[in-house]
């Protein structure tokens, strides 16, 4: 028996054999994790011949999935639950499992340690955002965000989407600049300290949580549209397997980089449930949103742009 009705799970190469996201997902009988990572190709551009010529930052990805999921099996969360156990302690635990598998992985692929360690900013770069979910004796949902980096995590309902990790980059994100792409100042690394940050929160209705890495969300024209592509797929499957592709497809279609997408659909039973509950959302979004974007698009109207997702960002965060 699982707490959830099902799972999307989207993971895409730009281009095939060189991709640097990674993916995860452990769905228990009492609570459930789903993660996305995106190694940093920047600064994990070193290629190790000993782990298959991979370069640092798919390393990295990878090595933090493998990280997330044991931690999460060997201290049983799934089984006994962690009602009891903060946020703040989830983030500073997993965070010490992170370093020492890290630590493990960079020794027993690193040949060259002495002459690189100074000359890189950082070893075994990546992103990570994840959530676990559990279900209390009420009936609540107690969903907890984890992250490192740009990758996001959101709590999907009926009344919309919102963004509920904050992007750790230098720059202002998706404010007066849609297209802004700041330095990233936090991330999980092997050489240098990194913060895992959390947020918790409790949900007594369905709902759906999903986490991303950035191929996912920064090719859109504005931070509005990601959740028009979350509606506009929904309505047109006819199950929860064709709601995936066409994510894979509408999302692989806009995007210049790797995608990955991880989703968690809880409470609503079956599909055509989930979607005649979010059809009131979607005739809302279009009214509201969706037709004053094209439109303000058409008349290259960035102004009015700014003002709407001012209004759209009073929920959204």
């Amino acid at each position: 028996m699982t707490i959830l009705d099902g799972i999307i799970g989207v993971n895409e190469e730009k281009r095939v054999g060189l991709g640097e996201d990674s993916a995860l997902r452990v769905d228990g009988d009492k609570a459930a994790i789903l993660c996305s990572f995106d190694g940093c190709g920047g600064s994990g551009s070193k290629r190790y011949p000993s782990a298959e010529g991979w370069t640092g930052a798919k390393i990295a990805a990878h090595t933090c999935a493998h990280a997330v999921g044991d931690w999460f099996l060997q201290n049983r969360y799934n089984l006994n639950g962690f009602s009891a156990i903060s946020a703040e302690s989830l983030a500073d635990d997993l965070k010490l499992a992170i370093q020492s598998t890290f630590n493990d992985t960079y020794s027993s692929i690193d040949q060259t340690r002495s002459a690189i360690k100074g000359s890189l900013p950082s070893t075994l770069p990546t992103t990570m955002s994840s959530f676990m979910l559990e279900q209390d004796r009420s009936g609540k949902i107690r969903c907890v965000f984890l992250w490192a980096g740009d990758s996001r995590g959101y709590l999907f309902t009926v009344k919309g989407l919102r963004q509920m990790t904050k992007d750790d980059s230098q720059a202002k994100t998706d404010d007066d600049d849609f297209a802004a792409d700041g330095v990233l100042s936090n991330y999980v690394n092997q050489q240098k300290d990194f913060v895992i940050h959390s947020r918790e929160t409790f949900v007594d209705s369905p709902m759906i949580a999903l986490t991303v890495t950035d191929g996912c969300y920064a090719y859109y024209e504005t931070p509005m549209d990601f959740e028009g592509i979350l509606l506009e797929t929904l309505m047109e499957a006819k199950s929860l397997l064709e709601w995936e592709q066409l994510l894979r497809e509408r999302i692989g279609h806009v995007a210049s980089d790797d995608y990955t997408l991880q989703m968690a659909i809880v409470g609503h039973g079956t599909f055509q449930a989930l979607k005649n509950a979010y059809r009131p959302r979607m005739s809302d979004y279009r009214r509201l949103f969706s037709e004053p974007i094209a439109w303000m698009q058409a008349q290259n109207d960035r102004d009015g742009l700014i003002r709407l997702w001012n209004e759209y960002k009073k929920f959204y965060r």
